[in-house]
């Protein structure tokens, strides 16, 4: 009697084993990725009582996420005539 039950409950913890492990790789399959893409930004800095721009930055991206191309743009500020070149 005693070893019917001990393989009734090996059968049985073995059951489970293998149902918790299959819904594991159903729950992966549903993972949705989101992408943050920004294409434009431009950063300012308070110099000589204005707000100027420092530099800009553009990206294009590819449908999956990655980056295509980038641009950045940096200016020099001129103190003597208080604007970018």
């Amino acid at each position: 009697m005693k070893k019917t039950i001990k393989r009734l409950f090996a059968i049985v913890l073995a059951a489970l084993f293998i149902a918790v492990s299959f819904t594991d790789t159903a729950f992966a399959a549903k993972k949705t990725v989101k992408y943050y893409n920004w294409n434009k930004r431009k950063s300012y800095q308070y110099r000589d009582g204005q707000w100027v721009i420092d530099y800009e930055e553009s990206y294009s991206y590819k449908k999956n996420g990655d980056t295509k191309s980038n641009t950045y743009c940096y200016y020099n500020y001129d103190y003597e005539t208080k604007a970018n070149e």
